[in-house]
């Protein structure tokens, strides 16, 4: 579980404006299940020692089975890679977030979930003069996985209101291909 306060003015490339904090995971492979407190626990603490602040933006990076949502949550289908913390299956994770950490004493401002290959590929997007309609997001890891940036309207499971809202500009959408899973 790591953490880090960024900043990101358009055009530039984005600093790290504090030192990257780090805890094991509660509930990871090899350590007992834990209730979601214990988990979130972890996360104030994570984002404490980054400089966290109260209406900070948080992008929640996410690598496990989730569904996204229109408002930037996800739901979490089920855990993976052995990890095993109750109560938060079926449940929106940035709004466990932000109500745990307000429970705490740090008011969070909007947090958007993003899967691990979709913040890579954002986060290079992003970048002065890249061309998203032209950049992939990869993850080599312990696992490998790919996403891209591809016309909203050839996304057939979409309803048509959320193709409007979709992507750059509504033209596209970020896609995840899960390419580790074929």
């Amino acid at each position: 579980l790591r953490a880090a306060r960024i900043e990101w003015r358009p055009g530039e490339v984005g600093r790290l404006a504090s030192p990257i904090a780090s805890r094991r995971l509660p509930g990871a492979a090899g350590s007992p299940t834990v209730d979601s407190e214990a988990f979130f626990d972890a996360h104030v603490d994570v984002l404490s020692e980054a400089g966290a602040r109260d209406g900070d933006p948080v992008g929640y990076c996410f690598s496990y089975p989730i569904t996204s949502r229109p408002d930037g949550d996800a739901v979490l289908n089920t855990w993976t890679k052995e990890v095993r913390v109750r109560g938060v299956v079926g449940n929106g994770v940035g709004r466990l977030l932000r109500e745990h950490t307000a429970r705490q004493g740090l008011q969070l401002g909007r947090v958007v979930v993003l899967n691990d290959t979709i913040a890579t590929l954002v986060g290079g997007s992003l970048a002065p003069g890249v061309i998203p309609a032209r950049n992939v997001g990869l993850i080599v890891g312990t696992g490998t996985n790919i996403g891209a940036w591809l016309p909203a309207g050839d996304i057939t499971k979409l309803p048509d209101d959320e193709v409007s809202g979709a992507g750059f500009g509504a033209s596209a959408m970020a896609v995840n291909f899960e390419s580790g899973a074929f």
